[in-house]
This record gives structure tokens, sequence and C-alpha cells, in this order.
């Protein structure tokens, strides 16, 4: 199946291409139709297709499939369009490949994906559908593009081939590595794929600015987390009640923003939580977090009580009173997590300045950290 927009579709020719052979799906097709969705098959009824080809049927192709029968299906398929007319722009949206498997004696091995990436240079493990129940006769070899033999282990599970590269990172940054499952008794290669490893680049990791580790908070002050981030990225926050996070008691993900809001209280108890940026299906992890809950902390209830943040809204300066410790730390951030530099003064009534002058409009959070509370204010600049 293609999917695809252009404005005159006439002027393309598509190709299905496999190791030097190549079947012509469409060429020279309905004048100046727009798009085309539509699907090809040697056993279909339809030849002539309708114009404009965004049906979704399926239809014979140009020429036929038939010209890839018998060959190893463990290889790199390219689909290619060719624009003639170099006028008219479009998009290739989306293609599928279909590929039936016949029970030949000679085995099959083939990547789930033709493009991996390496983390954090970590050994790099991915796994093989194998038309084969095991590997009797058979071995498995990776070559890089210097057809230097690369360093694997693999073991077998049902109909797949889980294999782990342990010196993927003596790789280059982008490279092509070769898979060849091998037969032993004629010292042949039945089948072979070409995959692309990508070295993914670090980033920095998060940081959760709320709650602050080690905290003692009641169940009902435990209802959001923030942390921070060079720039906006999915995460994925959890809550274990162990630090090797092998009791995962909350597994989120966070699309936008660098928060989350807690939907339910939990019971007291001892908590760990800890944030993973994604990084192109790499995923880095902050610090571990660490929190109790107890009913038992009344005093800090009441300081949170006393605690009043006004006015809100406000367009210039916001007040925080009633603060009783002195060496309290406020710290401002905006809607994605990141710090804001806000001049602050103190008085002897217990009352807290901020100038917010230099804030564009929008959300802003006030945390709050103290001896034995930390809690969370947020106001909005107009």
């Amino acid at each position: 199946n293609v999917r695809g927009r252009h404005e005159y579709i006439s002027d393309l020719e598509i190709k299905l291409n496999y190791q030097g052979t190549s079947s012509i799906l469409i060429s020279d097709l309905c004048n100046d139709e727009d798009n085309f969705n539509l699907g090809f098959d040697d056993q279909s009824d339809l030849e002539e297709i309708k114009c404009p080809p965004i049906d979704q049927e399926i239809y014979l192709p140009l020429t036929p499939l038939d010209v890839f029968n018998g060959s190893f299906a463990g290889g790199q398929w390219d689909l290619s369009i060719e624009d003639f007319a170099f006028l008219d722009g479009g998009e290739f949206q989306e293609w599928t490949l279909e590929l039936c498997f016949t029970n030949a004696s000679i085995a099959t091995l083939v990547p789930q994906d033709h493009r991996l990436n390496i983390c954090n240079d970590e050994p790099l493990l991915f796994s093989c559908y194998l038309d084969k129940q095991g590997l009797q006769d058979y071995t498995v070899k990776m070559w890089d593009e210097n057809s230097e033999e690369l360093s694997i282990q693999f073991t077998v599970e049902d109909n797949y081939l889980l294999i782990e590269l342990s010196d993927g990172d003596q790789l280059p940054a982008d490279s092509y590595v070769r898979l060849e499952l091998i037969d032993i008794n004629k010292n042949t290669v039945v089948s072979s794929s070409v995959i692309n490893v990508v070295k993914v680049l670090g980033i920095a990791a998060p940081e959760i600015i709320t709650p602050v580790n080690d905290s003692q908070l009641t169940p009902w002050l435990f209802n959001r987390i923030e942390w921070t981030a060079d720039e906006d990225r999915s995460a994925i926050v959890q809550i274990a009640t162990d630090e090797d996070f092998n009791d995962i008691i909350l597994n989120q993900s966070v699309k936008e923003g660098n928060f989350l809001e807690l939907e339910e209280e939990l019971p007291e108890g001892d908590y760990y939580l800890r944030v993973a940026l994604d990084n192109q299906g790499c995923l880095v992890y902050s610090s571990t977090i660490a929190v109790s809950l107890n009913l038992g902390t009344s005093t800090v209830d009441q300081e949170v009580t006393d605690l009043k943040l006004y006015p809100n809204p406000s367009y210039d300066k916001v007040y925080i009173k009633n603060v009783v410790d002195e060496n309290a730390v406020f710290t401002i951030f905006n809607a994605k997590g990141q710090k804001m530099d806000i001049r602050s003064t103190s008085n002897n009534r217990g009352i807290k300045e901020f100038d917010i002058n230099g804030l564009t409009q929008g959300v802003y959070f006030v945390r709050f950290v103290s001896e034995d509370l930390m809690t969370t204010f947020s106001f909005v600049k107009i």
C-alpha cells in the first residue's frame, strides 16, 4: 500500500526495489488528478485503476510483483518515487509491505526494525524474526561497514532471535551494519540484512524540583511533581515503593509541560520517584527522590494554611505573607519548569515581595522550601 499527495500524479513513477530487482507499481497515471492512496497485489481482479486513485482498493501493479518470488526476505526493501515534471510539489506519507513466507528448507532472518538507536553507548538489544525453530546448523554474524566482524551474543525464543551488540560504541555516529544468517555445513550466507545504527547524542538529565528529596508530607500535599528540562520533551513519571523501582505503582507519560498533577492521593508510606525524558527513544533518568507521607505532620499543615499568596492574578508584584522561617527558599518557575530570575525582598512583618514586571503573561509557580516544609503556589501574570 502507498499513500501520498501530489497535484499532478501522472508525473510520478513508483517502484518497489529489492536486491537489484524492481516492480513498477504505477507510471503516468490519471493525468492531472491529485493524490494517491491504493495497494497492489498480483492476485487482484482490479486491473483498471480508478481516478483519482484514493479509494484504498487493491489493484494489479503495472509490472508483476512475482519478480520477487523465491527471494530471501531478510534484506532492505526500498520504494522509489520519481517525479518527471519537477513543477508540482507533494509529500510521500506512508507505505506498507506484506511478505508471504513459504516453508522453504533455507532459514530466513528478518530484523524487526532496520533503524536502531544506541543510547548512551549502552549495549544494543534488538530482535529478529526467524522462520525456523532453533538455529540447528546455522549461526549469526554481524559486520560493520569495513567488513570487520562485530561481537554479538544471541538467544532463540520461539521464532525470534534476540541479539545483543556489545561493542556498538566503536561504531561511527551514523553507520550501517550487516546481519548474516550462515549455514554452518555449507559455509554460505542464506539470509542478509542491512541495519542503520544511529548513536543518539546525550542530553542533560532532568532535575526534579518538586518535591524535594527526603520530604515528609501529609498525603494531600503530595499532589504535584515538577522538573526542569533543557527543552520540551515528552517524559515518563514513575513512582515506586522501593529504590530499585521493582514495584512501580505509577508509570505515566507526560506529552507537554514539565509537571504532573497527581489525580489520586497516595496512602501513608515511603515512596521513590523519578522522571525520564524521551531522547529519540532513549530514556534519560533524573536522580531518585524519596518522599515520606505521614498523617502526623500537622505542624506543616498549619504552616501551609497560614501562608497566603496575593494578588492573583497580578501584573507587577505578588506577595506571600505569614512567612515565619527567615531561611526559607523561594524559587519561581514557568509552566515548562524553567527557573525564572526574579528579584525579591522581605520585611519584618513576614511578607515576601516578588517583582514580576519582567515576566511574560502566563502561569507561574512559586516553590517554598523551609526546614520542615515544601509546598508550591501558582499565580497568573497578566
